[in-house]
């Protein structure tokens, strides 16, 4: 084995264990369940140690992790911490209760949004603004069209096509119903401030129902 290839597998595995350092200083991550009253309602979610470096995490119906407060607990009680938040918008056709998400077809992704501390370690959650929330690529009635048909097709579920399409024949544009734009997902990025930069340490998806 060459000096060179012996150097690119050090570097190759301390990439590793700083990576596996960075994801680990966090103890725990706890987002606290709204209060009664609150204008969005979230059953609450925690994640010991050890904390990946990303995940992904479905949320229930109604659940709304805007306005929540976040805890931090680092292993160490040093260090300077921030999150960040980003939402992403998808489509999807309604009848009435039932619908289709196409949560694997186009998407809006809003610039990253710094959330409000509100004590060591801890930070509340922004909530989306209209632009955010409601935004959506420029499409047309085909497109609409032939991307509700692929996701019937990848549900198994060719025999609705007719009727999901015939839904759809009043569509020009995305919104119009029975179609409306939705956040799908929440991004959530904990970082920590390293030598005067801002450096990752984990990030969670928060997947969100665009329906009942």
């Amino acid at each position: 084995m060459s000096q060179i290839v012996r150097w690119l597998m050090l570097g190759t595995v301390m990439l590793c264990i700083v990576a596996t350092a960075r994801a680990s200083e966090l103890a725990a991550l706890e987002i606290s369940p709204s209060l009664p009253g609150a204008e969005h309602v979230f059953s609450g979610w925690r994640q010991a140690a050890p904390v990946p470096r990303t995940q992904q995490v479905s949320l229930e119906v109604g659940d709304e992790i805007y306005g929540a407060f976040l805890r931090l607990t680092p292993r160490d009680a040093g260090g300077e911490y921030r999150v960040r938040v980003q939402f992403e918008t998808s489509l999807a056709v309604g009848d009435d209760g039932p619908h289709i998400d196409l949560v694997d077809w186009k998407h809006c992704v809003s610039e990253w949004k710094l959330a409000d501390t509100a004590g060591q370690f801890m930070f509340v959650l922004p909530a989306p603004n209209e632009q955010e929330s409601g935004c959506f690529p420029s499409v047309r009635a085909t497109d609409i069209t032939a991307a509700t048909r692929a996701a019937l097709v990848r549900e198994g579920m060719e025999d609705s096509v007719s009727h999901w399409l015939g839904l759809l024949a009043p569509v020009s544009k995305a919104g119009d119903h029975p179609t409306y734009v939705g956040i799908s997902k929440v991004r959530m990025r904990v970082e920590a401030l390293r030598k005067g930069q801002w450096v990752e340490v984990t990030t969670v998806e928060f997947l969100m129902p665009l329906g009942c």
